[in-house]
């Protein structure tokens, strides 16, 4: 098994964290101030965005740590391998997502847009206006669209805007039952079985959902960058001839 010098490297400065018996305080030992102030500042970022947040809290290398044995003169007494590392990396709202919808998801032919967007929101990495006023580079953490603060969830959701699209996106290729938190729920996990059916027979509900993440992206983008307006009607005409496209596509690929 390949075995990463600096990954022992820092497995061992992981080693050294002197937990207390409730593993909540530890000592950070040598760890330069600026970066101290850093990760405090990120910290108190994650706890104040726990309801509707970009980012999440539920990381824990407890796990990781008490699975190696450290001794003060010797330091680890076995080496770290890069999976279990990456495991302990793992947020518990990606390691939760089950092996299967992930294969789905790697299966699809998807274009870097599609692909890069529900990943970053899986992630939780969308730079929203509320991440980035957080980080000083955005003066407001309100949507420029509604008014209301800006995560990821409204970013593509929830804003008046992106709802009416969702819901116009709903009645032309979904079921009539389906709803806006049940499409969050299939982004959230991967999983579309819930939302599986659909009302045109040239495409599926998940490249109608991610579809249409895609271009409320692109859309958002115009706006920020070029001052574009947001019209969600002609987002909606957008995604309806994307779809037509990659039904077109997949039809010329059949007689290949």
């Amino acid at each position: 098994m390949y075995h990463s010098k600096n990954l022992h490297f820092w497995g061992e400065k992981l080693g050294r964290l002197i937990f207390d018996k409730n593993h909540e305080r530890y000592l950070i030992g040598t760890i330069p101030a600026d970066i101290r102030r850093a990760c405090k500042k990120i910290l108190r970022q994650i706890n104040e965005n726990k309801g509707g947040t970009n980012r999440t809290t539920d990381i824990s290398f407890k796990p990781f740590i008490d699975s190696y044995d450290f001794n003060s003169q010797q330091g680890l007494t076995r080496q770290i391998s890069t999976r279990a590392f990456r495991t302990a990396c793992i947020e518990a709202h990606i390691s939760s997502i089950a092996r299967s919808d992930w294969n789905f998801f790697w299966s699809l032919s998807l274009n870097l847009v599609h692909r890069n967007v529900i990943y970053r929101f899986l992630t939780h990495t969308i730079p929203t206006k509320r991440l980035l006023h957080y980080f000083e580079i955005a003066e407001s953490p309100l949507c420029p669209i509604c008014g209301n603060e800006e995560n990821a969830v409204h970013l593509f959701f929830l804003c008046s805007s992106k709802a009416s699209i969702w819901k116009a996106i709903i009645f032309e290729f979904l079921w009539p039952t389906v709803s806006i938190g049940d499409i969050i729920q299939a982004c959230s996990s991967l999983d579309f079985e819930n939302i599986k059916y659909v009302s045109k027979s040239y495409t599926t509900a998940h490249m109608a959902v991610l579809v249409t993440l895609g271009n409320i992206w692109r859309a958002q983008v115009r706006m920020i960058f070029h001052s574009t307006p947001f019209i969600w009607i002609d987002v909606v005409q957008q995604i309806k001839n994307e779809l037509l496209q990659l039904h077109a596509q997949t039809e010329i690929h059949k007689q290949l």
